[in-house]
């Protein structure tokens, strides 16, 4: 059975009932010490974290992502606020999706079904690492490398990057990033997630200055590696 791991405040009334109706089993945990004895004990594929405090949120979250039993689980980040800072550093600090209030409960499940969904589409994958316009991808270890340089990187990160090294020179526009990598059905996520990931992943890249731009944005249609020459 898929096991969930709700940390920090109550989530919307129902949440629990539902998923375990649903044939989920749901743990909870109040903080990221609590989070780390539930995950030793029953590994969770899936972390959906809310905070009512913006700052103490991002903080538990960046708490969950360092643990090294949760160093490649979902982070599913809910807000009850609407605020474009937050859902960049809930984003930067590892969280895999951001969704804020108000939202229907149906939502928020669809949303855990898609990660979910992600999860077992990775089991299955078998391109673990990748070459690309001198870059080399590796998911296992979660780095990208280009001469004597490595980027760090998150699991969504390394996914996002691997869709769109699979293909260089094709644009992936926002939606299909977003059912390719997240598993999102049409129409059903924001498009402000794939931004705020590019965003991320451009600013690693950059800390390096020697290292050239790997993703390139198309006006009004998408992102894309540069072909090689």
């Amino acid at each position: 059975m898929t096991n969930v791991l709700l940390v920090g405040d109550s989530g919307p009334a129902g949440l629990v009932t539902s998923l375990r109706a649903d044939g989920y089993l749901v743990a909870t945990a109040a903080d990221g010490d609590q989070a780390a004895r539930a995950a030793s004990n029953s590994a969770p594929d899936l972390v959906q974290l809310q905070s009512a405090c913006p700052a103490d949120g991002i903080a538990l979250c960046g708490a969950v992502r360092r643990l090294p039993c949760l160093a490649l689980t979902p982070i599913l980040f809910v807000s009850v606020h609407r605020d474009r800072s937050e859902m960049h550093g809930a984003l930067a600090a590892g969280a895999d999706d951001y969704l804020a209030r108000p939202f229907l409960l149906r939502e928020l499940e669809l949303r855990i079904e898609a990660l979910i969904r992600r999860i077992a589409r990775q089991a299955t994958s078998v391109a673990q690492t990748l070459d690309a316009n001198g870059f080399h991808l590796d998911c296992d270890r979660l780095l990208l490398a280009r001469d004597d340089h490595t980027v760090r990187l998150t699991d969504l990160e390394c996914k996002l990057l691997r869709c769109l090294m699979s293909r260089p020179g094709q644009v992936f526009r926002a939606d299909e990033l977003l059912q390719a990598v997240w598993g999102y059905y049409p129409g059903t996520a924001d498009p402000t997630l794939v931004r705020m990931h590019v965003g991320n992943l451009r600013r690693k890249i950059a800390a390096h200055p020697s290292l050239p731009e790997l993703i390139h944005t198309v006006m009004r249609h998408g992102y894309a590696l540069e072909a090689a020459p």
